[in-house]
């Protein structure tokens, strides 16, 4: 790729608003010398750093909800949680999307609880890709039951570990635990909408 095409790529990484009112004299500059790979790194970081800011605030929530989960899973691989902890890492997700329910209100969510389901989907697609990749054998986990017990299951390259079902569940069961899963992040998402209006009235009576 020249460093036309590159520039090009480069600056596609911004969002379009963004594009349109520095995109020009951007572009001017990295045309003006070779791009390096110190600058190419930049622009690039730059440009996702600009994606985010500029992406829906549920979006934001549903990354951090990933982050959350990718979180507890590194550190259960590497020392399994007891099962206690294991519960109270799963219990952290209801005060998260109360929380979010609340900040989503606060940045002018019309529909809290429904922004708040948006954002526990997009939470939920690492655990979802990780058991579809178990669920083929791409991947090798280690299955933690509550019970302590150990079952190394799959044939994939590589292992992971976290607690759950030992079994494989079809197509249809997962689909209602998402369904239900969305629907109880929307009342709760709701009732957190609803605490950031009882908190504001509360301001503003005082």
């Amino acid at each position: 790729m020249n460093d036309r095409g590159l520039v090009v790529a480069l600056l596609k990484m911004f969002p379009a608003e963004w594009r349109a009112e520095y995109g020009l004299e951007l572009s001017s500059l990295l045309e003006q010398d070779k791009v390096t790979p110190a600058m190419f790194w930049n622009v690039l970081f730059s440009g996702l750093r600009q994606r985010i800011r500029s992406s829906s605030s549920w979006i934001n929530a549903g990354t951090l909800l990933a982050l959350y989960f990718l979180l507890g899973l590194t550190v259960n691989t590497v020392c399994a949680m007891s099962p206690g902890s294991y519960s109270v890492f799963w219990y952290g997700y209801l005060p998260l999307e109360l929380g979010i329910g609340y900040w989503l209100r606060r940045e002018g969510s019309r529909s809290p609880g429904w922004s708040t389901a948006c954002a526990v989907l997009v939470g939920s697609l690492p655990l979802m890709a990780l058991e579809i990749l178990r669920n083929v054998n791409v991947l090798n986990p280690t299955i933690l039951d509550l019970q302590g017990h150990v079952l190394r299951l799959g044939r994939g390259f590589t292992e992971f570990a976290y607690r759950g079902a030992p079994v494989r569940h079809d197509g249809y069961t997962w689909c209602i635990v998402v369904l239900l899963s969305i629907l109880f992040a929307t009342a709760i998402g709701r009732l957190g909408g609803q605490l950031a209006d009882a908190v504001q009235a509360f301001r503003i009576a005082k």
